[in-house]
């Protein structure tokens, strides 16, 4: 079995820890992956039960980073596949958009690398496509201190359905800083009770973490959704009251 803790979290935290020591390391890239902001997907189930909490210790391992000093840039891949998906294989997709549209010649396909935050999107890249966004922080001026998921994206064109695919790297600027590290979840085995009002939980009773404060709460003490700006994270996403009034306070000063 994978140790997601030996290599995700002591591995990073070791070489995050060593660059700080070298004080010759001026820009830190981690790869690490879409879905550790969603644990009651799918995915993120699948893969923490296959893969010994892989997603767990890959957010431990971004906080490492995230506390080092060192800017940083943090790219969260969706699945990644070997090939590019070109116009012939997005061929599929044309008979769907004719279907919906009724114009002929016109045909979807993949090329262009989407770039979004707060961990809400899925979707497929290419090796090759990451590799391009792991170098463009360190061979360009880009924002630091961000984090950031990716995948491949659809556009309209016309054509016959030959060519290749566009995998120009898309535009860093409009990224969203982080200004404060952020906080480590609490794991959900240890939680028996609501952090917020103390109910136990049970089967009927589900854990939710807050993606603020990273305490679990039950649904209705995190039921709301705000923006956490601080942490990169622009679309609302769950939090617990109390995290909701401290953002509000902030964003007033």
């Amino acid at each position: 079995r994978v140790h997601g803790d030996a290599v995700e979290y002591r591995g990073i935290s070791n070489l995050v820890g060593a660059a700080v020591r070298s004080s010759s390391v001026r820009h830190v890239v981690l790869l690490s992956c879409a879905f550790v902001l969603r644990p009651s997907t799918f995915h993120h189930m699948w893969r923490n039960k296959t893969f010994n909490n892989v997603l767990k210790w890959k957010l431990k391992g971004e906080n490492a980073v995230r506390r080092c000093g060192i800017p940083y840039t943090i790219v969260r891949p969706t699945s990644i596949v070997d090939a590019e998906w070109t116009p012939a294989k997005a061929a599929d997709f044309y008979h769907v958009t004719h279907m919906f549209t009724g114009q002929s010649g016109k045909y979807r396909k993949f090329n262009s690398i989407g770039i979004h935050q707060g961990d809400t999107i899925a979707g497929r890249i290419t090796r090759e496509q990451i590799a391009r966004l792991l170098l463009q922080p360190l061979l360009h001026e880009t924002p630091h201190n961000v984090t950031f998921e990716c995948r491949m994206e659809m556009s309209r064109t016309t054509g016959t359905g030959t060519g290749t695919t566009n995998t120009t790297v898309p535009n860093f600027s409009s990224l969203v800083t982080e200004s404060t590290p952020m906080a480590d979840w609490v794991p959900d085995h240890t939680a028996h009770c609501c952090w917020g009002c103390g109910t136990s939980f049970h089967i009927f009773r589900r854990k939710h973490h807050c993606r603020s404060c990273g305490h679990v709460f039950c649904n209705s003490c995190s039921s709301l959704r705000s923006p956490i700006p601080h942490y990169g994270i622009v679309l609302p996403v769950r939090v617990c009251s109390a995290c909701l009034v401290n953002m509000v306070s902030y964003q007033r000063k």
